[in-house]
């Protein structure tokens, strides 16, 4: 694993006009829990710029070993009506309208059956979803796309990546604390996915997350078309942080991006109030326990000062001890039960690497882009 202070120099194909482009996107990725979609939100107000919800196209609904193959016309068809159905009614919808069934095979269609590939399909979707929303620029909020970074940067010259980055610590207490969503206003939140969430958490998964998220945009930095930013900097120093990323993206800044409402949050109650929170930043140091501090501590060393996210000393109960190894079997058994798919697909992002699969493999022989 490459060390996290030094990461390894980014070599991407030069941009080729037979593959499928997407101008005007940005994909904001970052761990879960991290402050995406509060960023997307804000990046959604810029004059002709629109934000998606989560769609969870790449890995999800197009595995990303097929990303570059044709798919089979029916399964293309329900790639494109899902994310149709999800741009329009939000990540937990049931399935596809009628209508967006039928504009699937129109967009279909458009790119031509023989020619359906993942990335062509994905490309062709967006590019219908900005004539609809009249916006130039779309915002894509998927977290694990962090996972796919080099594919999109690859097949997307025009694309812009943006993570957000925040105390591993902070991430660790939002995740342990989602269940709570519903109950703090997240009504649009089904009951399963409660119940999925709450089994879902357990510290060792959780902060292996934050650690591979973070060391795959690492391995980024410093490339033209990636920026990073600290969530912290977001809430504390809005307007700058904002402004300065605007530049960088080549999006004109207006101060009503700034006018988020504090919506999302798995630790306070949400609000229609407008503007960046610092309300939860230190919410952590209350809802872990000593022996959570402590592991996440010591496995993300290299990456919190990075960032600058100081060490934490906590002090360890025996109760937090055993309680730590306890929960591991039933978060396990769990996680698979209230959703297998999610959990393989969770399960390929932490240990299979796939952004490093078949991007890499040709990157060595190109041109520096």
């Amino acid at each position: 694993m490459t060390d996290a202070r030094e990461p390894t120099p980014v070599r991407i194909r030069e941009p080729s006009p037979e593959r499928p482009g997407t101008p005007g996107i940005v994909f904001v990725t970052g761990a879960s829990r991290s402050g995406t979609t509060m960023l997307a939100r804000m990046l959604g107000r810029a004059r002709d710029a629109y934000t998606l919800h989560e769609l969870h196209y790449f890995g999800e609904l197009v595995p990303f070993e097929h990303t570059s193959a044709v798919l089979p016309r029916e399964r293309a068809e329900r790639a494109v009506a899902m994310t149709l159905a999800r741009h329009a009614r939000d990540y937990w919808v049931s399935g596809p309208t009628p209508e967006e069934r039928s504009l699937a095979r129109e967009i279909v269609d458009s790119v031509g059956a023989a020619r359906a590939t993942g990335d062509r399909l994905f490309a062709a979707t967006m590019d219908r979803i900005r004539d609809m929303a009249g916006a130039a620029v779309l915002c894509e909020q998927t977290p694990r796309n962090v996972y796919y970074a080099f594919h999109l940067l690859d097949a997307f010259p025009d694309c812009r990546i943006v993570h957000v980055v925040r105390d591993p610590r902070a991430v660790l207490a939002s995740q342990k604390r989602r269940y709570q969503l519903r109950k703090l206003g997240g009504h649009n939140v089904p009951v399963r996915e409660v119940v999925r969430l709450w089994l879902n958490y357990h510290p060792i998964t959780m902060v292996r997350l934050w650690r591979s998220a973070t060391r795959e945009i690492l391995r980024l930095e410093g490339y033209p078309r990636v920026s990073i930013v600290r969530y912290e900097d977001l809430v504390l120093d809005a307007e700058a942080t904002v402004r300065g990323l605007c530049d960088e993206i080549g999006l004109p800044f207006e101060r009503e991006m700034l006018n988020v409402p504090h919506w999302g949050s798995s630790t306070v109650r949400h609000t229609s109030a407008a503007g960046p929170s610092a309300a939860a930043l230190d919410k952590w140091r209350e809802i872990l326990d000593g022996q959570e501090v402590a592991y996440c501590d010591a496995a993300t060393v290299a990456e919190r000062r990075r960032f600058a996210y100081p060490d934490a000393a906590p002090a360890v109960r025996l109760k937090d001890r055993v309680l730590f190894g306890a929960r591991l079997p039933l978060h396990v058994v769990g996680t698979v039960l209230a959703n297998p798919k999610r959990a393989a697909v969770q399960i390929k992002a932490l240990f299979a690497r796939a952004s490093k699969s078949r991007d890499e493999k040709s990157v060595d022989d190109a041109a520096v882009h």
